[in-house]
């Protein structure tokens, strides 16, 4: 019954308090998209800008079939706190998150690690930093930016991909241009024709 909550935290990078205000009527199963409108029973966001994420086909999958088991609640609740039906409360989640830790002999982490491991693993996998930081909801870049700085990401892999074929403009090009430069005769590189030119006027002066 718990798994939905963290799939939907490790897939989406939502904010604990977003999960637990987030509405079925929030969710668009069939387009693909989730709406983060509010934190925590507050018609806002953390930042007060809502937003809108991707859901990617697996999330999708497990809330599809999440939805005709969650309990109903009279906001229409994702995650409802399975013992009283009503607003997760956030103590009992981070309790419930380290009992999980525990039972799947992991070392204890915050609920925010799940957030965390979303924006590092999209930057791993070629995600561009702005983006990133629509997707967190943040209000500044140097936020997000954060999270690259705590996991650099290695360039050399891009690099190394990197191929230049004949056919590239770039490197014909270059190749006519060296063909079709004049000749020079040593001179602090004037051409042949040009020292030739200035010789020939001299003379006839």
């Amino acid at each position: 019954r718990e798994r939905p909550f963290y799939e939907c935290a490790a897939r989406t990078g939502m904010r604990l308090g977003e999960l637990g205000g987030l509405r079925w009527q929030d969710v668009d199963l069939r387009g693909g998209t989730i709406k983060v409108a509010r934190s925590w029973g507050n018609p806002r966001t953390k930042d007060d800008e809502p937003r809108t994420i991707p859901a990617s086909k697996q999330l999708r999958s497990v809330l599809t079939a999440w939805s005709k088991n969650c309990p109903k609640t009279d906001e229409g609740l994702c995650f409802p706190d399975p013992f009283h039906g009503k607003m997760m409360d956030k103590k009992r989640a981070w309790e419930r998150f380290q009992a999980l830790c525990d039972a799947a002999d992991v070392r204890r982490l915050p609920l925010h690690a799940l957030r965390h491991g979303f924006a590092t693993s999209y930057l791993r996998h070629g995600g561009d930093v702005w983006r990133l930081k629509g997707l967190l909801g943040h209000s500044t870049v140097e936020l997000t930016q954060r999270y690259a700085d705590d996991h650099p990401l290695d360039a050399r892999g891009d690099v190394y991909r990197m191929r230049f074929k004949p056919q590239d403009r770039s490197v014909v090009g270059l190749d006519e241009a060296r063909r079709n430069r004049p000749k020079t005769d040593g001179r602090r590189g004037k051409s042949a024709e040009t020292v030739g030119t200035r010789v020939g006027t001299k003379g006839g002066r």
